[in-house]
């Protein structure tokens, strides 16, 4: 199936291609230091995995853009097909199109295994994190999570961005577990403003976190330190987890903000946000893995 550039709602245009056990640290490599650095204070909301009636959503185009825009979402991307599994062709003609390829719900019905994974190549973006249902992405006894997939690919093959979506069908009937609702996954993009080429290349460059029900206010990336500030933080229940490649942890935090310094030996480091609350519902937040050199 040929894919089409998804659109970017809300005034934007085309953007996307659709389709822990603790460890011991080394120590410091003074050589050791992260390959770029951060510095994120300012975000824009968005969803990158929407259906309407031009799919399989059971909303038209307009109600769906106004019910993201109304619930403070800056951007949207809405999905002109079905949803199908990315290939090399399919990357490739989303890039000759001038879109982002994300490689979406790798869990959905068991359909690319971890081996199979590894063979596909040139997409910027992989789901890690679905309000989708049926998605699977906590895997189970016999699979691995979306999450363990992406430390599988960033260890193995080299560097995606990890990106959560609501892939939203259901727009009039709310109900967590039975229904594929609106606003249960997003990712937060950081950008000097809110314009298609800036969220673009934004996109392209992994200039964004995921978010459910969990804020990171600052994201701090140094040569040697990578720290992050959470919205509605509770000592008592909250903790961010720092990873490392082939999903190591690295260490647990209980303070905020939750910082962690280079060692050397991590390969990478990205951080997990988890909240505990009373509500039934998850509060997490995702970075993306920031990799190491040593010179």
């Amino acid at each position: 199936m040929k894919h089409r550039k998804t659109t970017i709602a809300l005034g934007l245009a085309s953007v996307l291609a659709v389709s822990c056990s603790s460890a011991e640290r080394s120590p410091a490599t003074p050589a050791a230091h992260f390959t770029e650095t951060v510095n994120a204070q300012q975000f824009y909301r968005g969803n990158v995995h929407t259906h309407t009636t031009r799919s399989d959503g059971n909303m038209d185009p307009v109600g769906v853009i106004g019910w993201y825009k109304s619930h403070g979402y800056d951007f949207l991307a809405v999905t002109p097909m079905g949803a199908v599994e990315m290939a090399n062709k399919q990357i490739a003609e989303a890039h000759a199109d001038g879109g982002v390829a994300l490689l979406n719900h790798p869990n959905f019905y068991w359909a690319l295994p971890q081996d199979d994974l590894l063979k596909i190549d040139g997409f910027e973006i992989l789901e890690i994190a679905s309000g989708h249902h049926l998605v699977n992405e906590a895997g189970n006894s016999t699979h691995p999570s979306e999450e363990e997939l992406w430390d599988t690919y960033l260890s193995q093959k080299h560097r995606v961005y990890g990106a959560g979506v609501d892939d939203t069908h259901e727009y009039h009937v709310f109900n967590d577990k039975v229904e594929t609702n609106p606003g249960r996954v997003w990712i937060q993009v950081w950008a000097p403003k809110l314009e298609e080429h800036v969220l673009c290349e934004a996109l392209r460059t992994g200039h964004f976190y995921t978010a459910r029900n969990s804020k990171i206010s600052a994201l701090v990336v140094t040569p040697s330190r990578m720290e992050l500030a959470v919205d509605d933080w509770q000592p008592s229940t909250d903790h961010v987890d720092f990873i490392g490649a082939g999903g190591q942890l690295l260490e647990r935090v209980f303070t905020n903000p939750a910082r962690y310094t280079l060692r050397g030996g991590e390969g990478y480091v990205r951080a997990h946000v988890f909240q505990e609350r009373k509500d039934g519902r998850k509060h997490e937040a995702l970075t993306q893995a920031y990799f190491i050199k040593n010179d």
